[in-house]
């Protein structure tokens, strides 16, 4: 990737004492600082040469609706040669302070001693450009219907470059305080041809994105090119969108940039930057099964709006790298009012935990040739690393605790994409992904209907929410395709599953705790008997009336659908497909129980399990008897042994969540349907048990077939419903022992 040479300079200077009181000129200066070590001490910046400073930047604007008492108060703005700080907190008497000390914008709480260029700005009230949201918002370029608003921009904090009504060239910002944003598009078309922004320091609300380096709000058209972002802090993000009128959205483009955000983890553990009151949505939620620190979404959207990526390396250490919340229902249905396209980028975690994309209510994420995961020490990576390295003296590598596998790859990131409520979803096409888990769907309400009905949206990709991952590679170490009691509709079209445990298809019972739940908790003995869902049909479409957004929707399939096409060869589908929804879950799940997996196979080979199961996750936070006692055990075995009745998962054991295990067993409330078509072949490697099977003429099963206990032969094609169980092939080699892929109980 190509990026501009941009080095960032910083002079400070050691001055006489002044009258703090006075706000007076001083005298010129006697001594200097060195340059690094002013930075070091003064603002706790850390370089490689340097170690962390005070860690915890201490704010000059809370972003918060809480009020702030100040220990000196400042009437108007101000520009002063030298000028003598001593610990003190500064605030405006009427709107907001920003201080740059040559052209660096910082905390005055945290200088001592006195500096040269000092700059004082008193800015009003920025008018709310997203759902209300009238935050403390402090920029260095505010553009509003008029362009350039100077009256709310703090234009000291410019260190070089040119700006205009139109937008800005070669600019550098830098930032070592909370809640302060490099520019903000409200309205207009405006470009920023060249951004370097440099910050220290936590955001406050990412709903409204204070904070960010650049938001595009109201019905702004920003393009931004070679926009290079580097921050440490909680909820600092490079990017946030979001605007209020779904007719005129808000467009953000950015071309060739470079977008890290991160929280510095230490040997022990901590994080450099803590939560603290007045921030929104400061720690990332572990009922994802991701790591609960105080981290940063990378990118934020909210309400509606678009953002494009081209050429673009995105990194976060950890939560998300492109997200959205708080999305608004769409003006008509069909239409997303959050959209993100990612084409030719790089995106990945530095931390152990995170997912890279987040698609809630009415959202579609789209990556096009895009590496994503384990990628930071690719050759991909190389040149940028190097870049970053030299530019900003800022090393980019995976912290401590990521680990590589045996086979070399980082599984680190948790997700590629989490498909959240409503009609979201997501696009994956020519990319490359690596991670725990490919694709995890929770509380997902895609709209379809059964076959031949009225409103059919069975033959085409619908527009009311939809995955598709087509000519693209998935390395995960656990399931590519994790559903949590939900419904989903995903098409899967000439791509490549390489998944450690085996597993390509998950549906599961959720295990999602949902927001305040102290853990999740599962029966573990298998064998009891389940209560059968006197509502659920095995061998029809199971339909539900549901409200989505302002719209009833009547007779949607509840079951989850995958369409598999064209995997053949190289992208054959090698893997287990499983339903292990059996109980009523205790998370929150948008179906509670009684579903089917239906499963489509269009020209494709499939070499796996395809079947109904029961499953356990393969480790807990800890063992319960019925009394809610705990009990040591090592294991399910020896738990079961000493009377333990229930597994539970709580927030220090998050990435447990989603891991498990199955064992083949005929369904109940699970059933499976394999419906194979124009060619498609199934080479059965063990023993599978199905609801429906359908196969056309010109498709086979290898293996034997029977239905409620008679033998059937399938050649020649047809349909069956009941209890199927499909077994190898007489003479055919079975599988060695672990029908799950994983670790079998």
């Amino acid at each position: 990737m190509k990026k501009a040479t941009k080095l960032l300079a910083l002079v400070m200077a050691l001055c006489l004492l002044l009258s703090l009181s006075a706000f007076a000129s001083g005298e010129p200066a006697e001594e200097e600082y060195d340059v690094n070590a002013a930075r070091i001490e003064a603002f706790g910046i850390i370089t490689a040469e340097s170690e962390s400073g005070s860690g915890e930047a201490s704010g000059g604007s809370s972003g918060s609706s809480e009020p702030v008492t100040y220990d000196v108060y400042v009437d108007e703005s101000a520009s002063y040669d030298s000028f003598t700080f001593d610990g003190s907190t500064y605030g405006a008497s009427d709107g907001y302070l920003t201080v740059t000390v040559g052209g660096v914008q910082v905390d005055p709480a945290d200088l001592n001693g006195t500096y040269n260029d000092v700059v004082f700005t008193v800015t009003g009230q920025i008018p709310a450009f997203v759902d209300g949201y009238a935050s403390a918002y402090r920029t260095a370029l505010y553009y509003d219907e008029n362009g350039l608003n100077e009256d709310l921009s703090v234009l000291s904090a410019v260190e070089a470059g040119t700006y205009d009504d139109k937008g800005a060239k070669g600019i550098v910002i830098e930032s070592y305080d909370d809640n302060f944003e490099g520019v903000i598009a409200a309205a207009g078309e405006i470009t920023i041809d060249g951004l370097s922004m440099r910050a220290e320091g936590n955001g406050a609300n990412d709903f409204a994105g204070v904070g960010a380096g650049i938001a595009a709000g109201g019905n702004a058209k920003l393009t931004v090119n070679d926009y290079e972002f580097i921050a440490n802090g909680i909820i600092r993000h490079g990017i946030f969108v979001g605007g209020d009128d779904l007719a005129d959205p808000p467009i953000l483009t950015v071309n060739d940039g470079i977008i890290i955000g991160a929280n510095p983890q230490y040997a022990d553990g901590t994080t450099k930057y803590a939560t603290a009151s007045g921030m929104s949505m400061s720690s990332s939620p572990w009922m994802l099964g991701i790591e609960p620190t105080p981290e940063v979404r990378t990118q934020l959207m909210a309400s509606t709006g678009i953002a494009n990526y081209n050429n673009t390396v995105l990194l976060s250490s950890g939560w998300g790298i492109v997200s959205s919340d708080a999305v608004d229902g769409p003006a008509n249905w069909g239409e997303y009012t959050i959209q993100m396209n990612l084409n030719d980028s790089i995106l990945d975690f530095t931390g152990t935990s995170g997912y890279v994309s987040y698609a809630i209510g009415a959202a579609h994420n789209s990556f096009t040739g895009c590496i994503i995961g384990d990628a930071i020490e690719s050759e991909a990576m190389a040149d940028t690393v190097q870049y970053v390295k030299d530019a900003y003296d800022y090393e980019i590598a995976y912290e401590d605790g990521v680990q590589a596998a045996e086979n070399g790859r980082h599984y680190n990131t948790t997700y590629a994409l989490i498909v959240a409520n409503e009609t979201s979803g997501g696009t994956f096409d020519n990319t490359t992904y690596t991670g725990e888990y490919g694709v995890m769907y929770h509380k997902t309400n895609n709209v379809r209907y059964v076959p031949g009905a009225a409103d059919n949206t069975a033959a085409i990709y619908p527009a009311d929410g939809y995955t598709l991952l087509k000519d693209s590679t998935f390395h995960t170490n656990g399931a590519a395709i994790l559903v949590k009691a939900c419904t989903p509709v995903i098409y899967v079209e000439n791509t490549k599953f390489d998944s450690n445990t085996g597993v390509i298809v998950q549906l599961a019972t959720c295990d999602d705790p949902g927001m305040g739940s102290q853990y999740f908790h599962e029966v573990l003995d298998t064998s009891a008997p389940v209560e059968a869902d006197p509502n659920y049909d095995p061998y029809g479409y199971n339909v539900k009336n549901q409200k989505i957004f302002s719209y009833q929707i009547e007779n949607m399939v509840n079951d989850v659908q995958v369409e598999f096409k064209d995997c053949v060869g190289d992208t054959a589908l090698d893997g287990n497909m499983f339903n292990s929804i059996s109980v009523s879950t205790t998370g929150e799940g948008m179906t509670w129980w009684g579903q089917n997996l239906i499963l489509s196979f269009d020209n494709c080979e499939v070499n796996g399990l395809l079947s109904s199961s029961t499953s356990l996750h393969n480790a807990y936070s800890g063992f319960y008897d019925a009394a809610g006692n705990e009990i040591e055990a090592a294991s399910v075995e020896e738990a079961l042994a000493k009377g333990a009745v229930e597994g539970r998962i709580t927030s220090s054991n998050a990435t447990y969540l989603g891991n498990m295990s199955n064992t083949p067993s005929k369904a109940v409330n699970n059933g499976v349907w394999a419906v194979l078509k124009n060619g498609s072949v199934w080479n059965v490697p063990d023993t599978c048990y199905l609801t429906v099977l359908e196969l056309d003429a010109s498709s086979a099963v290898n293996g034997s077939v029977t239905v409620n206990g008679e033998a059937v032969d399938v050649s020649g094609g047809g349909r069956w419903t009941g209890d199927i169980v499909v077994v190898p092939a007489a003479g055919a080699p079975s599988a060695s022992g672990e029908p799950s892929g994983g670790a079998s109980r």
